[in-house]
């Protein structure tokens, strides 16, 4: 049998090669790590300064493919319209940099935190700050792990309409 990630590879594989042995979709999972009841978020918070804020999120690579650079262009500019909004962009890339650079010229360095890499095991402490997430950009193939992490902590997800995403919500 064949193990799909996504009904778009099943069905890839399906139109190119026909009739295909008996096979079924399991979307990406995450491991016990992602269960809100295992962190304290209000202590979290103000370990990390969000306390009495609205913490949007975001976790994984800063690459153009991803769509944070271009998510944090059209937003920067409309974050004095929602004063306790703060964005949290956890992770490291090529476009990190850049990012750092805009928001560091523009004095808003409190607003939109960039923390960084952080280990894997600390993902889940992170999220636990999140009130909402946000995926920018996914393919149309994909089952992107973070979308799992995010709904394993309750943490609701604003994503690309995409076959496989849509599938999993």
């Amino acid at each position: 049998g064949i193990v799909f990630i996504s009904t778009h590879f099943k069905n890839l594989l399906a139109a190119h090669y026909g009739q295909l042995p008996p096979s079924v979709v399991s979307p990406n999972a995450v491991d016990a790590r992602f269960d809100p009841r295992l962190h304290d978020r209000d202590m979290l918070r103000r370990r990390h300064g969000l306390e009495d804020r609205v913490v949007c999120g975001h976790m994984g690579v800063f690459a153009s493919w991803h769509g944070v650079p271009g998510f944090v262009q059209a937003i920067i500019d409309r974050l004095e319209e929602a004063p306790a909004l703060t964005l949290l962009l956890v992770g490291d890339g090529a476009d990190l940099p850049a990012v750092r650079r805009e928001v560091e010229a523009r004095g808003l360095s409190d607003r939109i935190r960039l923390p960084g890499r952080v280990p894997h095991h600390l993902i889940p402490e992170w999220v636990a700050c999140m009130d909402y997430a946000f995926l920018p950009d996914s393919n149309e193939y994909g089952s992107p792990m973070k979308l799992f992490e995010l709904m394993a902590m309750g943490v609701a997800v604003v994503a690309p309409d995409y076959d496989p995403i849509r599938e999993v919500i």
